[in-house]
Formats: structure tokens, C-alpha cells, sequence
């Protein structure tokens, strides 16, 4: 019996592995095609632009892992359907929930994969994707456009464009306000750049308001010395978008932004979307098994995937719209994040009881 788990989940892992790479080559190339527009000879070459593709395919894995493992369980195993051999199986005693089992075994490996992608792999070559461009388009010499952050600390607000020069990552164009008890405006700072690698941070070519009662005093300094508003760390994740960051880091942010009452909703979001995407694969999964005992079961193999590549899509549109209406409204984040995986778990289980 042992052996017969194994062989139903080496075969979903199989069409798993087929569906996977499949859907990374035809996105892989439309990036590819995408990245090829912006090559410019000696500053960013076909070359780089391959391994810039390469470090964003972590990330694409780890989006595509759900929708490949449905479509892989319908292709792999139902395979296996279609050639009557799960009917041989239990006319042999082999029991339907021990053909779950051995899938839900097999997705749990595919869980796994997924949260060491997502918490360990994607972060890095994300960062890594993202300041190896900046680098590369830095050759000519000149500073290359960015990211624009917001920081908050109390009555402080500051606006920067993360960019990159020759010499290393800078902020640029800095805006900062301070506020009274009553958030009215009482100092204005526009700096040219700022440097952040020690403290305190240091504005470089300084214009300066001072809002009095009755005037308002300007200013121009060369340098001005202020009291950081983030760490390093923090400033580095937040160009990143939320759904590309570790559980850790999106923890660590929205501490960050809660502890300076800003808004922390689409970390909160992304937190949740990471702890549940797991459970959503393995959902999947299970949602395979119930088409195994179906209508499908004499399909052909290209039906089949075209049924699991559809319908993985369509579960993933429906995930993400699901979080972006968790981020937009003020709703239950966890509820309305987990709500697609909890109605797919729940009408799988209750077809299951049924054809018991």
C-alpha cells in the first residue's frame, strides 16, 4: 500500500514539475522580450538583462506554485485516471482516502518548497534583482531613478526617491515636515540628497522654512544633521512590494509603521496572503482528487492541463482580488484573505463526503 502512495504522488510531482516549468518559460521569455526593450549597448546589455530575468524567477516560482500543483495533480494523476488505473486500485482494496492521502502528502512537499521560496529564496533575489538593474543602468555615470518612500516618526513626515549612483544606493530629493501638537506645519527641509549609512542621517545642499507666527524664515545650509527616521534594514524593504517580503521582514515593517501609528494595512495583508498561501496549495490539491473520480477521468492529457491551468488561474485571480478588498476596505484581514481557500477547502470536502 506504501508503494502505491508513493507511485500516485511521484506522479502528481511529475506533472507538477512539467506544468511548473512550462508556465515559467512562457513568462520567462515575455519578461525576457519585456527586458530586451530597455538594452542599451555598453550600460545594459542581453546579458544582464538574463540575469536579471533569472533572479526574478524565485519569485514567479512561488506564484505559480499553486496553480502548477492543481494543474500537475489533474495531469500527473489523472493520468493515471484516464488509464482506469486508480478504478484497478480499489478494486483491489486500495480505499479513495488513502489516494487523497497520498496527494495531500505530496502537496505538503510542495508547501514546504513554497514557504522556503517565500521566506528564504524570493525575498533575496528580489532585493538582489532590483539593486543589480539600478547598478547596471548606474554605468554611464549618472544617477538612475528609483523608488519614492514615505517615513513617519511622530511629528515628522519625510518623502525621498531611493536611486542609484556609481558609488552606491543614495536618497535623493529628500522632503521633510515638522509638525506641531496640533499637526500644523512649523518646519520645512528640501535637501538634494541625504546620506543614511551612519547616525545621524545628514541633508546635503539644505533649503529650509521656518513657519513663525507671523513669518516665515528661509534658510540654505550646505548640511544639516537630523535624528533617523527608519534603520538601514527598513529602508531597504520598503522598495520592495509587500507581497515579495518575508513573513519577517513585513513583520518587522509593520511594527515599524504601527509604532509611528501610520498605515500598516497592505503589510498586514501580505502577512496574512504568506501564511496562507500553504494551506491554499494544499487546498488545491485536494480540490484535484475530487475531478480524478469525475467527468475527467477519461480526458485527454491536454484537457486535462487546460482545465488545471485555467481554473489554478482563476483561483488566483480570485486570492488576489480578495486581498486587494482586505487592503482597500476595512474588513477582517484574516477572514477575507483566507475566504477563497476556506470556500475551495470546504465544497472539496463536501463532494468528498458525498462520493464516499
Amino acid at each position: 500500500m506504501k508503494r502505491l502512495e508513493r507511485y500516485i504522488g511521484l506522479h502528481l510531482l511529475q506533472g507538477f514539475l512539467l506544468v511548473l516549468l512550462g508556465l515559467l518559460s512562457m513568462d520567462g521569455f515575455l519578461a525576457l522580450a519585456n527586458e530586451l526593450g530597455d538594452v542599451q549597448p555598453g550600460v545594459y546589455g542581453v546579458q544582464d538583462a538574463l540575469v536579471y530575468v533569472a533572479l526574478t524567477l524565485p519569485r514567479r516560482i512561488y506564484e505559480y506554485l499553486p496553480m502548477a500543483a492543481f494543474a500537475g495533480a489533474l495531469l500527473g494523476v489523472g493520468g493515471l485516471a484516464a488509464h482506469s488505473e486508480l478504478v484497478v486500485m480499489r478494486a483491489a482494496g486500495f480505499p479513495r482516502w488513502k489516494i487523497a492521502r497520498a496527494m495531500l502528502y505530496a502537496g505538503i512537499l510542495l508547501a514546504f518548497l513554497m514557504i522556503l521560496v517565500g521566506e528564504g529564496v524570493m525575498p533575496w533575489a528580489e532585493q538582489s534583482a532590483r539593486d543589480l538593474k539600478f547598478a547596471l543602468k548606474s554605468r554611464t555615470g549618472t544617477e538612475t531613478a528609483g523608488d519614492v518612500i514615505w517615513l513617519r516618526d511622530r511629528n515628522r513626515f519625510m518623502r525621498v526617491f531611493r536611486v542609484q549612483s556609481p558609488a552606491g544606493p543614495l536618497l535623493l530629493d529628500v522632503l521633510l515636515f515638522h509638525l506641531d501638537e496640533n499637526g500644523q506645519p512649523v518646519q520645512r527641509l528640501e535637501a538634494r540628497r541625504m546620506k543614511v549609512h551612519q547616525s545621524p542621517w545628514v541633508l546635503e545642499d539644505v533649503q529650509q522654512m521656518d513657519f513663525l507666527p507671523r513669518r516665515v524664515v528661509r534658510d540654505q545650509r550646505p548640511s544639516l544633521s537630523i535624528e533617523p527616521l527608519a534603520d538601514q534594514r527598513l529602508l531597504e524593504m520598503g522598495v520592495i512590494k509587500p507581497r515579495f517580503l518575508s513573513m519577517a521582514d513585513t513583520a518587522a515593517i509593520i511594527r515599524h509603521l504601527q509604532r509611528r501609528q501610520m498605515d500598516s494595512r497592505s503589510y498586514q495583508v501580505a502577512w496574512w496572503v504568506h501564511l496562507i498561501n500553504p494551506l491554499s496549495l494544499l487546498a488545491l490539491v485536494f480540490a484535484a482528487g475530487n475531478f480524478l473520480h469525475g467527468s475527467q477521468r477519461g480526458g485527454t492529457a491536454g484537457r486535462r492541463l487546460l482545465l488545471g491551468v485555467m481554473l489554478g488561474l482563476a483561483f488566483y485571480v480570485f486570492n488576489r482580488t480578495f486581498a486587494n478588498f482586505a487592503q482597500i476596505y476595512e474588513v477582517p484581514i484574516p477572514w477575507v484573505v483566507a475566504l477563497p481557500t476556506l470556500l475551495v477547502a470546504g465544497y472539496s470536502l463536501w463532494r468528498y463526503r458525498k462520493r464516499v
